[in-house]
């Protein structure tokens, strides 16, 4: 055997070698990639859940400072009561949308207030 030939063989053993490696790496990666894209997959869809919560909070706070205003508008004599009426339970009614229990909640709130005012 000459050195030309050992040094084919060594350079094809060490292609294979490589080759193999190649291979195996990547058999071994992917799973692991596969892996990395369902976690970001699903931490992206708690992101938009979230940021679905966030908007509906907002709305709901949004809509409380509103009747907030409305109500001292009202005790100011700025506002009608009759009016006044009527905005906070188109208020409600937006609140209900968002969450049933706060809408029922701000329901037996806004009952409570009318039945104060109507026993002065």
């Amino acid at each position: 055997m000459t050195t030309k030939n050992i040094q084919e063989i060594a350079m094809t053993f060490l292609l294979v070698t490589t080759g193999i490696s190649l291979i195996l790496g990547m058999i071994w990666v992917k799973p692991v990639l596969d892996e990395q894209r369902m976690y970001l997959e699903e931490s992206r869809l708690q992101q938009h859940q979230v940021m679905r919560a966030v908007d509906e909070s907002g709305a709901i706070f949004t809509e409380l400072a509103y009747v907030g205003a409305v109500l001292a508008m009202t005790e100011s004599k700025i506002i009608p009561p009759a009016n006044a009426n009527k905005i906070i339970e188109n208020s409600i009614i937006v609140i209900s949308k968002h969450s049933d229990r706060f809408g029922r909640l701000a329901q037996e709130m806004n009952e409570f207030r009318i039945n104060q005012k109507m026993k002065k």
